[in-house]
């Protein structure tokens, strides 16, 4: 398992515990291009990051949770390791996690792509990267 999802593991743990008085009704998760690599399949993915939300799930019996898609990439980015067919790919994988265990999609990035390229619409994704999302991509997911 990479540091990524340990690191993510981790996060949610310490959420989980945080002391709420009140439990919350409902959680969408998002894990973003970070938690990709491609040493790391789309199925060993989507395994570990239901281990994360069962913890959720196990906390909080009655909430109701929402599985947030992966952003696209832009097609000009500065982490040649990642591609769109990987996002896909992962996005895929995470559809079938939550037909799989009763838990809600939302595909997000649908509305972020360009559907001639592919890749995130222009101007939704950091220039500086190619990746990280933009306050217009904000905007767009609200």
């Amino acid at each position: 398992m990479p540091a990524c999802s340990s690191r993510a593991t981790a996060a949610t743990r310490r959420w989980l515990h945080g002391g709420r008085l009140v439990p919350p009704r409902r959680v969408i998760l998002t894990f973003g291009t970070n938690d990709l690599s491609s040493s790391y399949s789309a199925s060993s993915f989507a395994s570990d990051y239901a281990k994360g939300i069962k913890a959720v799930q196990d906390a909080y019996p009655s909430v109701d949770i929402i599985v947030n898609a992966i952003p696209p990439l832009g097609q000009q980015h500065s982490n040649q390791n990642l591609t769109q067919t990987q996002v896909d790919e992962y996005n895929k994988a995470l559809v079938q996690m939550c037909q799989d265990n009763g838990w809600k999609f939302l595909n997000s990035a649908e509305v972020l792509k360009d559907s001639s390229t592919g890749y995130a619409k222009s101007g939704y994704v950091l220039s500086s990267d190619g990746i990280h999302l933009t306050e217009q991509d904000m905007d767009a997911l609200v």
